[in-house]
């Protein structure tokens, strides 16, 4: 016999499902409704000595991690809207020992807008249509790369480990930044230089990119470096904020000196295991036992919070 309150149990539940259904497969429409629009292989030749590798993407997702063949890369590009293949530019020009790769997606703004140092607001229903693209770049990694990017809308996602980068420089006007690496690049790099105008920037563990210097500006938004102890090479890190909290997270066997620079409307907070020496400089235990191999981490931030703290 079936009783009232165990009638309500039994419709309630039924209703429930029925109101999760449409909840659970909201993520997988999208995910069908995406097609391979493009695909290409880039293989290296064999006499080119140096790739300078231009990537522009005004809006969408962009993802750049090693390739896993040597002597060739990869792109491709998917989305829902297949017109935007027809508007992708892939140009290569051989001078020299030297190569000049470029991939262009060009549902960007007009040339005047989109190039305009005054005016860098975008409007997000101009770019509704393209922002669902994704972006895959694999570089090859046994050849020397300068890489340049230019982002719009969206976000870009790398995995940089185990690449031979000479130079990077990566310029976002709102997409955010999320650099990793797992090992260390094959070469050392010169620079690696990191501009945004309101985006969330972070670094997991830059140390391995092996660079004599890593710029970051961000203008607006927050900025976090994550330096994990792999003490491959001491770099000098100089991170300047203009609105926005700078997190900064270092593993105790990472030997540091941190610059912490504040401005009236910010503060600062370091945690107990750094020593200031003094005003404003503070270092950690693995940088007295360890001063010929110190990385140095200047912060400057105008409005907002400097947190330093130590990873387990």
């Amino acid at each position: 016999m079936i009783t009232f309150p165990r009638l309500l149990r039994n419709v309630t539940a039924m209703t429930l499902r029925l109101f999760l259904l449409p909840l659970c497969l909201l993520p997988v429409f999208p995910a069908l409704s995406q097609s391979l629009l493009r695909s290409e292989r880039l293989p290296t030749p064999a006499n080119v000595e140096h790739t300078y590798l231009n990537i522009n993407a005004p809006a969408g997702e962009i993802f750049i991690k090693p390739s896993i063949s040597c002597g060739s890369g990869y792109w491709r590009v998917s989305g829902p809207d297949t017109s935007v293949s027809r508007q992708i530019r892939v140009y290569a020009a051989p001078q020299g020992g030297h190569l000049m790769r470029t991939l262009t997606l060009n549902f960007a703004a007009p040339q005047s807008q989109a190039r305009s140092s005054a005016n860098m607001r975008v409007s997000e229903q101009f770019f509704a249509g393209s922002t669902a693209s994704r972006i895959e770049v694999n570089p090859d990694p046994s050849a020397v790369h300068d890489l340049f990017l230019d982002l719009g809308v969206g976000a870009c996602r790398m995995d940089l480990s185990g690449l031979s980068l000479e130079n990077v420089n990566i310029n976002s006007a709102f997409s955010d930044v999320v650099l990793t690496y797992n090992s260390a690049n094959q070469i050392e790099m010169k620079e690696m230089e990191i501009h945004a105008a309101n985006a969330t920037v972070i670094l997991k563990h830059p140390e391995y990119a092996r660079a004599g210097l890593v710029t970051v500006q961000n203008d607006m938004g927050e900025t976090r470096l994550i330096l994990g102890g792999a003490r491959i090479a001491h770099s000098n890190f100089y991170l300047k904020s203009g609105v926005g909290p700078c997190f900064i997270v270092i593993h105790p066997n990472q030997p540091v000196k941190l610059i912490l620079r504040g401005g009236f409307f910010s503060t600062i907070e370091v945690a107990e295991e750094f020593q200031q020496v003094e005003p404003g400089v503070f270092v950690n235990a693995a940088a007295l036992r360890s001063p010929d191999k110190v990385s140095k981490i200047i912060c400057d931030v105008d409005f907002g919070n400097i947190s330093v703290m130590s990873s387990d």
